[in-house]
C-alpha cells in the first residue's frame, strides 16, 4: 500500500512538471511567433497595385519576347552558318571532282601519248633493225663479191673510180656515215627513169652525182 502511494505521488509530480514544461514551451513559441510577425509586418512591402501588376506583366512579357527573339535569331544564324557550310562543302566537292576528272583525262592522254610514243619507238627500232640487217647483208654480199673477184682474178669487174655512180664526196660521206646510211648512199644517186630521159649527158651526170651532204671537215682532213 505504501509503495502504491509513493508511485502515484511520483507520477503526479512528473505529470505536473510535464504540464508546466508544455505550458512554458507553448508560451515561448507564441511569444516568438508574435515577435516574428511584428518584424515581418514592419519589413514586408505593401501589396502591389493594379498599375504595378500591369507593369510587372508588361516587363515579364517583354523579357519573354526578347528571349524568344534572341533564340529565333540564334537559330536563324545557325541555319545560315550550316547552309553556308554545306554550300562550301558542295563547292569544294565539285572542285575536287573536277580536278579528279581533269587528272583522269590527263592520265588518259598521257597513257595514250606514252602508248603512241612506245609504238613509234618500236616502229623506229624495227626500221633501224631492218636497215641494219639490209646493210649487213649488203656488206656481206660486197665482201663475197670482192672475194670472188680477187680469187678468180676478175680485175675487169672492179669499176674504176671515175666510172662509179658516186663522187669522191659521196665516198667520204659513206666512210663517215652510219651502216644503214652507207647502204642507202651506195645505191645510184639518180636511178629513176626521169633522170635518164632528162639528163642523158655525161656532164649532167657528173654534176648531179655530187652529194648534198658531204663528209664533215675534220673527217675530210683526216683522210
Amino acid at each position: 500500500m505504501t509503495t502504491r502511494v509513493v508511485y502515484e505521488t511520483k507520477r503526479a509530480r512528473q505529470s505536473m512538471a510535464g504540464n508546466r514544461l508544455s505550458r512554458a514551451t507553448s508560451s515561448a513559441s507564441k511569444r516568438m511567433s508574435s515577435l516574428l510577425r511584428k518584424k515581418w509586418d514592419k519589413t514586408r512591402l505593401p501589396p502591389l497595385t493594379e498599375r504595378q501588376k500591369a507593369l510587372v506583366y508588361l516587363v515579364t512579357e517583354t523579357t519573354i519576347n526578347r528571349i524568344v527573339e534572341a533564340a529565333e535569331r540564334e537559330l536563324a544564324e545557325r541555319r545560315e552558318r550550316r547552309r553556308n557550310t554545306l554550300e562550301e562543302q558542295r563547292r569544294r566537292r565539285q572542285e575536287r571532282e573536277a580536278k579528279e576528272a581533269e587528272l583522269r583525262v590527263a592520265d588518259a592522254k598521257d597513257g595514250k601519248s606514252r602508248m603512241l610514243a612506245s609504238q613509234m619507238a618500236d616502229e623506229a627500232r624495227q626500221r633501224a633493225d631492218s636497215l641494219t640487217s639490209r646493210a649487213s647483208k649488203m656488206r656481206l654480199s660486197a665482201r663475197e663479191r670482192l672475194s670472188q673477184i680477187l680469187e678468180f682474178d676478175q680485175e675487169d669487174e672492179i669499176v674504176p673510180l671515175h666510172r662509179r655512180r658516186l663522187s669522191t664526196e659521196d665516198e667520204h660521206a659513206i666512210a663517215n656515215a652510219a651502216p644503214e646510211l652507207r647502204a642507202f648512199l651506195r645505191l645510184p644517186r639518180h636511178h629513176t627513169a626521169g633522170y635518164f630521159l632528162l639528163h642523158p649527158s655525161q656532164n649532167h651526170d657528173e654534176l648531179l652525182r655530187k652529194t648534198a651532204f658531204p663528209a664533215p671537215e675534220r673527217d675530210w682532213k683526216r683522210t
